[in-house]
Protein backbone atom coordinates (compact mmCIF):
# COMPACT_ATOMS: atom_id res chain seq x y z
CA UNK A 1 0.00 0.00 0.00
CA UNK A 2 1.75 3.41 -1.02
CA UNK A 3 -0.38 5.84 1.08
CA UNK A 4 -0.35 4.80 4.48
CA UNK A 5 -2.96 8.12 6.01
CA UNK A 6 -6.10 6.26 4.08
CA UNK A 7 -7.54 3.27 2.74
CA UNK A 8 -10.48 3.30 0.54
CA UNK A 9 -12.53 0.54 -0.63
CA UNK A 10 -15.56 0.20 -3.39
CA UNK A 11 -18.76 0.83 -1.12
CA UNK A 12 -19.94 -2.41 -3.03
CA UNK A 13 -16.44 -4.80 -2.20
CA UNK A 14 -16.41 -3.26 1.78
CA UNK A 15 -19.88 -4.61 1.76
CA UNK A 16 -19.23 -7.59 0.72
CA UNK A 17 -16.10 -8.12 2.34
CA UNK A 18 -18.40 -7.10 5.93
CA UNK A 19 -20.78 -9.90 4.59
CA UNK A 20 -18.15 -12.55 4.04
CA UNK A 21 -15.72 -11.65 6.78
CA UNK A 22 -17.43 -9.09 9.06
CA UNK A 23 -18.31 -11.55 11.82
CA UNK A 24 -14.58 -12.68 11.67
CA UNK A 25 -13.11 -9.42 12.28
CA UNK A 26 -13.21 -8.32 16.23
CA UNK A 27 -14.03 -4.49 15.00
CA UNK A 28 -15.11 -2.70 18.11
CA UNK A 29 -16.18 0.12 16.21
CA UNK A 30 -16.85 0.37 12.25
CA UNK A 31 -14.92 2.41 10.61
CA UNK A 32 -16.80 5.51 9.51
CA UNK A 33 -16.97 7.03 6.20
CA UNK A 34 -15.35 10.72 5.39
CA UNK A 35 -18.27 12.79 3.75
CA UNK A 36 -15.68 15.26 2.59
CA UNK A 37 -13.29 12.97 0.58
CA UNK A 38 -12.87 12.72 -3.45
CA UNK A 39 -11.13 10.18 -5.01
CA UNK A 40 -9.36 10.87 -8.10
CA UNK A 41 -7.80 6.86 -9.55
CA UNK A 42 -4.69 7.59 -11.46
CA UNK A 43 -6.02 4.99 -14.26
CA UNK A 44 -8.68 7.93 -14.84
CA UNK A 45 -7.79 9.32 -18.22
CA UNK A 46 -8.25 13.13 -16.76
CA UNK A 47 -6.30 12.54 -13.32
CA UNK A 48 -3.10 13.58 -14.69
CA UNK A 49 -3.87 17.55 -15.32
CA UNK A 50 -6.25 17.26 -12.18
CA UNK A 51 -3.74 16.38 -9.97
CA UNK A 52 -0.81 18.32 -11.46
CA UNK A 53 -3.23 21.39 -10.94
CA UNK A 54 -3.76 20.99 -7.48
CA UNK A 55 0.09 20.53 -6.66
CA UNK A 56 0.66 23.85 -8.59
CA UNK A 57 -1.77 25.29 -6.53
CA UNK A 58 -0.46 24.42 -3.38
CA UNK A 59 3.02 25.37 -4.85
CA UNK A 60 1.48 28.79 -5.86
CA UNK A 61 -0.58 29.29 -1.88
CA UNK A 62 3.41 28.35 -0.80
CA UNK A 63 4.85 30.71 -2.77
CA UNK A 64 2.13 34.25 -1.82
CA UNK A 65 2.38 33.03 1.89
CA UNK A 66 6.30 32.69 2.47
CA UNK A 67 6.17 36.30 2.95
CA UNK A 68 3.02 37.18 4.63
CA UNK A 69 3.61 36.04 7.94
CA UNK A 70 0.05 34.40 8.54
CA UNK A 71 1.17 31.08 8.63
CA UNK A 72 4.42 29.30 10.06
CA UNK A 73 7.41 28.64 8.01
CA UNK A 74 6.92 24.67 9.06
CA UNK A 75 3.19 24.65 8.16
CA UNK A 76 4.54 25.95 4.96
CA UNK A 77 7.12 23.41 4.45
CA UNK A 78 4.61 20.48 5.50
CA UNK A 79 2.66 21.84 2.40
CA UNK A 80 5.64 21.12 0.09
CA UNK A 81 5.17 17.36 0.98
CA UNK A 82 1.35 17.88 0.33
CA UNK A 83 2.60 19.17 -3.24
CA UNK A 84 5.45 16.72 -3.95
CA UNK A 85 3.05 13.86 -3.07
CA UNK A 86 0.39 14.92 -5.64
CA UNK A 87 3.08 15.59 -8.53
CA UNK A 88 3.88 12.46 -7.89
CA UNK A 89 0.41 11.13 -8.33
CA UNK A 90 0.29 13.18 -11.27
CA UNK A 91 3.17 11.72 -13.03
CA UNK A 92 1.87 8.45 -12.40
CA UNK A 93 -1.19 9.06 -14.17
CA UNK A 94 0.73 10.67 -16.99
CA UNK A 95 2.58 7.40 -17.05
CA UNK A 96 -0.16 5.23 -17.01
CA UNK A 97 -1.93 7.80 -19.87
CA UNK A 98 1.01 7.09 -21.93
CA UNK A 99 0.89 3.26 -21.89
CA UNK A 100 -2.73 3.74 -22.69
CA UNK A 101 -4.16 1.88 -19.47
CA UNK A 102 -6.72 4.31 -18.53
CA UNK A 103 -9.98 4.54 -18.77
CA UNK A 104 -12.65 6.91 -18.63
CA UNK A 105 -14.01 7.76 -14.78
CA UNK A 106 -16.50 6.15 -13.29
Amino acid sequence: MKNEKYVVFKADDWAYFMEQEGSMLSIAEPPQPLDDAVVIRTQDMFAAAGLSAYAHNIRLAMELWRGDGQYAPSSILDLRDTADYFMDCSREAEDRLARGDCKLPD
